[in-house]
């Protein structure tokens, strides 16, 4: 089973990054969102944001749970999608870096609109997707994957955690 790992909302802080280049005090504040995720094309927009907090935690415990057969799963900016992708990288470069976290590294990073693609291994069996949309989660499992839904600054880290070990370890689904 390989376990793909969203980034932005997950790992990266996309929408408190989004606040504090409008200016204002929470994301939900923006008077058009859409407008300012349009100013985004072509900048450095997603090598500035900030990690979460567990982000190093998260991806350590991916890593050594899943044995490395985990990988980046990503949306990039519509409209923009090499650049948003090399900005990314740079940004989980600089994460990766980190004495911390040496010997975490990802088998491949994917920058994709259509997740759920991604939702089996090819002979069936199911993949298992960590993401804060919930329409991604939703539609990776109807295509035969495993969604669970995590939203680093809203979810719990340990009851993520507990939700891997069931399934990766004994082979149950949450």
């Amino acid at each position: 089973m390989m376990i793909y790992v969203d980034m932005d909302g997950v790992s990266a802080d996309f929408f408190g990054g989004l606040a504090k280049l409008s200016g204002y005090p929470h994301w939900k504040d923006i008077p058009n969102t859409e407008d300012t995720v349009a100013r985004l094309k072509g900048t450095s927009f997603f090598n500035t944001l900030e990690p979460f907090p567990t982000a190093k935690t998260l991806l350590s415990v991916v890593h050594w749970m899943s044995e490395g057969e985990w990988s980046i799963l990503s949306t990039p900016l519509q409209g923009d999608e090499e650049n948003s992708a090399y900005w990314k990288n740079k940004w989980l470069d600089n994460l990766l870096a980190h004495k911390d976290m040496k010997g975490v590294m990802p088998m491949s990073r994917i920058y994709a609109h259509s997740k759920q693609l991604y939702a089996t291994n090819g002979i069936g069996e199911p993949n298992l997707l960590i993401d804060d949309r919930p329409h991604n989660v939703r539609l990776f499992e109807e295509f035969g994957g495993i969604g669970i839904r995590y939203q680093a600054n809203e979810s719990s880290l340990p009851k993520l955690i507990r939700k891997l070990y069931m399934i990766i370890k004994k082979g149950d689904t949450p």
